[in-house]
């Protein structure tokens, strides 16, 4: 494989990741309130459970379900 593919394949899927991440979190960053409290809380949880098992669909799925369960249980 030429020497800049690989590079920009090393390079790539942090870089989707990041634009996904932005684009989620434009909404819920301007306002304090439950659903900022909930994006923070899974942040929070990827990060640790990424850094922790390296694991990226865990991580990701990890997320998506404690935002939906702090999404219906914080008032």
């Amino acid at each position: 494989m030429p020497a800049f593919l690989k590079e920009i394949a090393d390079k790539l899927p942090p870089a989707i990741i990041a634009v996904l991440v932005i684009y989620c979190l434009k909404g819920p960053l301007t306002v304090l309130d439950t659903e900022t409290i909930a994006a923070a809380i899974a942040i929070a949880g990827i990060v640790i459970l990424h850094l922790w098992k390296r694991i990226t669909l865990l991580s990701v799925a990890a997320g998506t379900v404690l935002y939906m369960i702090f999404i219906l249980c914080l008032p």
